[in-house]
């Protein structure tokens, strides 16, 4: 028999990861990188920042689809209404993996900025990192993602629009 007294005694509440938490995380490479002046390091942050906002997105996504449990199956019920908030940005949907008989959640983007932010994500993870360019002398206002001068956009100003879709999602799931 479990003893529940020793169960609980032995849990550090105070490491228990908060729901915000993945949000905080964009929010602080972000801030490392409006002050990072040298390319290398702001191209290694701006990889971290991408990371960060990815795994706010599936952690989202994720908690939608198990927020509650049917009190009588023990089964997951989905949060619909958040997850259809969720949608105008990025989609989601159940990835069932047979040969160990579990399931998780898979997102993938739908708005325009989301296509962008997966893209560089992938681009950062899985091609061996992203172009930054230097377009200016005014740093790290003037490092633009890209290869081509006459193609790239402003990293800061991108991640700056990332977290404001992120507020948007934010307060209207709090409505």
């Amino acid at each position: 028999m479990v003893d529940f007294n020793k169960v609980l005694g032995d849990l550090d509440l105070s490491a228990v990861v908060l729901l915000n938490d993945k949000l905080n995380e964009c929010n602080f490479f972000y801030e490392l990188l409006q002050q990072e002046p040298d390319r290398n390091r702001f191209r290694w942050l701006f990889g971290a920042f991408l990371n960060s906002c990815y795994g706010y997105l599936e952690d989202k996504a994720s908690y939608f689809y198990y927020a509650h449990c049917n009190p009588e199956s023990g089964e997951p019920i989905a949060d619909q209404k958040s997850l259809e908030i969720l949608n105008k940005d990025v989609g989601s949907k159940k990835v069932l993996n047979k040969k160990k008989n579990t399931e998780h959640i898979k997102t993938f983007a739908n708005s325009e900025l989301m296509k962008k932010l997966y893209k560089y994500r992938n681009v950062s993870t899985h091609d061996g990192g992203i172009g930054i360019m230097i377009v200016g002398d005014n740093l790290p206002c003037d490092f633009y993602i890209g290869h081509k001068k006459s193609e790239g956009i402003s990293a800061l100003k991108f991640c700056n629009d990332v977290l404001s879709c992120f507020t948007k999602i934010e307060q209207e799931l709090n409505t």
